[in-house]
Order: C-alpha cells, then structure tokens, then sequence
C-alpha cells in the first residue's frame, strides 16, 4: 500500500513546511524539490489567513502569490537552517542546497537524517513487518550520544536499555548488567514492582569511563521520543534521581544527566522549554551530525527500512 504527503497548510509550523519539501524531493523521481513549486502548493490551497477558500477568492487576495511566497520563503529559512545545523556543505544534510531547489545528495539512502524524516512522518508501522523501527532509532541515538561524548577513540561507551531489548533480558538483568559494565551502582531487589518494570522510561545510557576503573564519571541517561506528536509530558518522564531511589540501593554518582532524542526537527521557539524540561536535546539534525556516515551495526537495517518506506511512497510497492 502507497503512502501519501499530507497537503500542506500555510498556518502549519515552518518546521512541518519543511519537512514536506524535503518529503516532496524523496518521492520525486528525479529527487528535487523547489522553492516555487512549495509556494505554488501553498497558493492552491488558499489556506493563508488572509486568503479565501474560493479560487476567485484566491486569486482576488493574493493574486501574485506574495503572502504564499512569504510563507514558502519562511519554510526555505528552516531548509537552510537545517542544512547548518547538519554541518554545512561539508556536513551530512541529504540534500544539496541552493536558493531555489534542494536535490537528494547520491548517498541519501544510508543517510540517519532521511531515516528520522520518514520515521517521524509516516510511523513505527510504515516499514516492513517484522521489523522494529524504534530500536533501530534506540540504537542510533546511543551512537550519536556516545560521539558526542567523544566516541570509542576516547573509551566512550554506551547501552540501550529501552524495552522490548533484543535478546529479551528483563529489567533486574539490564540493570545487573549496566552496573557491571559502568563499575557502579547496585541493584534493589527488595521491591516487588521490579520484577513487573520494564525500563522505567529509560532507553539509553551513555558514560565516559577513566582508565583507573573507579567510578565518579560522566554518565548520561537518555529517553527516545519516537512518536508523531512528541508530547511536552513525554519530556520529563524520565527522572535519573527517581530511578536512582526507585531501583538502586547504590546509586551512580554523580548523578547521570538527562538527554532526550526525537527524529524531528525542533521549532527555535521550543528549544528553551525542550531543553529545561528533557535536559540535553538530540533532534534530527544534532543527531545526524553526530552519526554522519558512520557505518555502525544496524546502518543496513536503516538503510533497509528506509528503501522500504521510500517505495511505498513512490507507490513502487
């Protein structure tokens, strides 16, 4: 079954304007999508403010297409932004960028960036059946986090923790076994509620060990976000000093900070408030520039995924 690009609207977040250009190029044969034909879109629709539902209505009101423009103007702005935030030219953003049309770069398809574009649009559901999307995301934002604390060169390490795990270990033995590998912390089992946990919203631990083995490092605890509307409640689930009381008679120390990762793009208006309630954000673009093309374990099975939701889009499947 095909998949669709919902039409956009000109009162939708620049944020969601441009993930439908970049959504429009992947679908594209011919992998481009341009800056008029995006205000071309928008001028069709009527659905500025100020525009009429009525085609003579449109016409009337905006009849050379400036306030469409405005808008598609505002969505290249956030394309452009992006393509900083993912390292510039020299970067990892998929797309090549000019002033008036972005084209699919020729590795897009390994690309992290494209795999989260297609995540947070279409869902866990849109890949082939049997897979599992949100691990495959799990797995690259533990890479991202373990780079950004200076990757293996400098002895970072890192462990999903989010449930379902794939070798089906419980809750007790996940927890065991992070304490072990960080050399810290030791589990409480003289609570009932731990046999029934799962990951008690945790998903991903990143630390950066010293030689001498001791503990008293940088530990990082991570939550993934994966949903269509990522929820402002979802931001502050994760709490490292209640998972500490909760499940630990001997904490880790000091106490871990908190990082929250979600395959979309975040509005500059919401940084702020992301921030002071998820702790150190990691969103598409921070993610990806982290990644690049590093080619890690489970890149072919993004890499399978994402073909796999691009043929449907194009109705190839």
């Amino acid at each position: 079954m095909s998949l669709a690009i919902p039409v956009p609207a000109a009162n939708d977040d620049r944020v969601e304007l441009a993930d439908w250009i970049e959504l429009e190029a992947v679908q594209s044969q011919d992998g481009a999508s341009s800056f008029m034909e995006f205000a071309r879109q928008i001028h069709m629709t009527g659905s500025t403010d100020a525009m009429g539902e009525e085609p003579n209505e449109l016409d009337r009101l905006d009849p050379g297409g400036e306030q469409s423009e405005q808008v598609a103007t505002d969505a290249w702005a956030e394309i452009e932004r992006r393509h900083k935030a993912c390292g510039g030219d020299s970067g990892f953003y998929p797309f090549n960028v000019t002033a008036r049309s972005i084209v699919l770069r020729h590795d897009w398809d390994n690309s992290p960036y494209i795999f989260q574009l297609l995540l947070k649009q279409f869902g866990l559901r849109a890949g082939p059946e049997g897979t599992f999307p949100e691990r495959l995301f799990e797995h690259l934002s533990a890479l991202a986090a373990k780079n950004y604390l200076g990757g293996e060169v400098n002895q970072a390490q890192s462990y999903c923790f989010g449930f379902p795990r794939p070798d089906g270990t419980n809750f007790v033995d996940a927890l065991r076994r992070l304490c072990e590998a960080m050399n810290a912390g030791r589990v409480r089992l003289d609570d009932p509620r731990i046999k029934r946990e799962k990951d008690s919203h945790l998903d991903v631990v990143v630390w950066r060990p010293f030689a001498d083995g001791h503990s008293s490092q940088l530990i990082l605890f991570g939550q993934c976000g994966v949903g269509r509307d990522w929820s402002r409640e979802k931001l502050t689930e994760l709490q490292p000093r209640n998972f500490r009381d909760k499940w630990l008679v001997e904490g880790f120390y000091p106490e871990p900070v908190r990082m929250f990762f979600v395959p979309r793009c975040i509005e500059d208006r919401d940084w702020r408030t992301a921030a002071i309630d998820g702790g150190i954000i990691f969103d598409r673009c921070r993610i990806t520039a982290l990644v690049g093309n590093e080619e890690d374990e489970e890149r072919d099975q993004r890499r399978n995924w994402t073909m796999h939701v691009v043929n449907r889009l194009r109705a190839v499947i």
